[in-house]
């Protein structure tokens, strides 16, 4: 029996698995390519480990070899071990074939997950690939298919989903969050791909080199490869995408992080402080402009689109006041304002520029009920007349928006959701932006949420900070290495 196929019966009894009443592990059967699933049995050792006796422990141990011979006849030792290793704090792999543990459903899940982040070391065997050529080295590497619960990708948030994950960092859980957002990406708009990484997959700490699929402009399926990431620990997070193929349709794509809802997100409580500053997100860009001004001197990276969701959109919109002659186009969502100083001289520099060989396209996405675009004083997209310079603020209305949650309305993703009715109003014109963008002249709720946030922002900015002196003490203690 060939290895994919073997690989094939290991995937069927670990999914019949999850949905079995009973726990069950995976076992060879009794005839050669046989893989069945079997429930633990009802005599036990101690409290919890199921006893098993020798010869049991021999097929274990036999069970494994085969499992491990397949995927290495498929993807390599190489990423068996990265896999391995990754994953070291949930199943320790080579300990529990040494000592006869089952094969459980769960092992089988950790590497469908592992094998579902595919870098370019994988699947490169030239230095240069067409679109056509990297799909199918892809679809040869995913040996396993998804294995374990499934939820709708539109439906998977940001935030971890275990309550422990949310503390200590756990790669499984984001790697498998990953794999389910990027399981529909040949079937969604690149508007609903954008929608979901601004606000939820560029949470789950993307790998350097790392494949990205998406719909090119073409409607076909094109990939971003991650270049790099750029975290200098003070609450800023970006992640340097660029076209992988040689053919591809795409530019180079700059995402920012939002701030993280999870003590277990790399720099949450820097990223949390960045928001609690007059001057929302300087924290963050001040410590990373060195690292931004050195990947604008990259050749790859000349002409870039931008998107940023909330925090990360207030960065992004920083990057755009200093970088606007790298930008081609910049999706904003549900962020707050900057300064009027700093959007007041980056309009005067815009309007004073010559023509431009290609225009600059802002798109400012808002929705209605959600507190966080009435912070700051004025977006940046206001004042400009310049006519090569397109600007527009998509206002959403969610139909049943009064009875949603604030939180709810601020992460809702309009391009990425289905069943929800929502209404759309473009503004485009210059006496339209010349208020919307103005938070002080739009309405007296911008003014109201403008006062709470001077006055509550030094609160929450020292509960935070000693928060995290506590949290560091409690790991010196503990051991746990809680924030990063």
């Amino acid at each position: 029996m060939s290895s994919l196929l073997l690989l094939n019966s290991f995937a069927v009894a670990a999914n019949n698995s999850f949905f079995s009443k009973n726990k069950e592990f995976i076992s060879i059967g009794s005839e050669p390519g046989m893989v069945v699933s079997k429930p633990f049995p009802k005599r036990r050792f101690g409290l919890f480990s199921p006893s098993f006796s020798e010869e049991e422990k021999q097929t274990h141990r036999r069970t494994w070899e085969i499992f491990e011979k397949a995927l290495q006849e498929t993807i390599g030792q190489e990423k068996i071990d990265w896999i391995q290793k990754r994953y070291q704090s949930h199943a320790n792999f080579k300990a529990l074939r040494l000592s006869g543990s089952p094969l459980l459903p769960e092992h089988i899940e950790m590497f469908s997950a592992g094998i579902a982040q595919v870098r370019k070391k994988d699947i490169f065997y030239v230095k240069e690939m067409t679109r056509a050529q990297i799909a199918a080295e892809i679809e040869r590497k995913q040996v396993l298919p998804l294995i374990g619960a499934y939820t709708e990708p539109e439906t998977v948030l940001g935030t971890p989903t275990t309550m422990s994950a949310h503390f200590l960092h756990d790669t499984f859980d984001i790697d498998k969050q990953k794999q389910i957002l990027f399981s529909d990406a040949a079937k969604i708009s690149f508007e609903a791909w954008a929608d979901r990484m601004a606000k939820v997959t560029v949470n789950k700490e993307l790998i350097k080199g790392q494949l990205l699929p998406v719909r090119g402009t073409d409607g076909q399926i094109d990939y971003y490869k991650v270049h790099c990431k750029i975290d200098k620990g003070q609450g800023l997070v970006a992640y340097a995408l660029k076209p992988a193929a040689s053919d591809s349709t795409l530019r180079p794509l700059l995402v920012f992080r939002p701030t993280q809802f999870s003590l277990s997100g790399q720099g949450a409580i820097p990223a949390f402080l960045n928001n609690c500053q007059p001057r929302i997100g300087m924290f963050g860009w001040l410590g990373a402009q060195a690292e931004f001004q050195a990947l604008m001197k990259d050749p790859d990276f000349k002409q870039i689109d931008l998107i940023g969701y909330s925090l990360g959109g207030v960065h992004a919109q920083r990057f755009l006041a200093e970088h606007h002659q790298h930008v081609r186009h910049v999706r904003f969502y549900a962020d707050p304002s900057l300064e009027a100083g700093v959007t007041e001289k980056f309009a005067e520099e815009i309007n004073r520029m010559p023509r431009r060989k290609e225009p600059l396209h802002i798109q400012i996405f808002q929705v209605e009920g959600d507190p966080c675009p009435h912070a700051g004083e004025k977006h940046l997209g206001w004042g400009i007349t310049h006519p090569d310079v397109i600007i527009q603020l998509f206002h959403i209305t969610v139909s049943n928006h009064k009875e949603w949650d604030r939180t709810y309305l601020h992460a809702f993703r309009p391009f990425d959701s289905r069943g929800v009715e929502y209404s759309v109003k473009v503004h485009d014109k210059p006496d339209e932006l010349s208020l919307l963008l103005n938070n002080p002249k739009r309405s007296e709720e911008a003014a109201y949420y403008s006062y709470l946030h001077s006055k509550w922002s030094p609160v929450v900015s020292a509960f935070f900070t000693a928060l995290e002196k506590l949290l560091y003490f409690f790991s010196w203690v503990t051991g746990l290495p809680i924030l990063r």
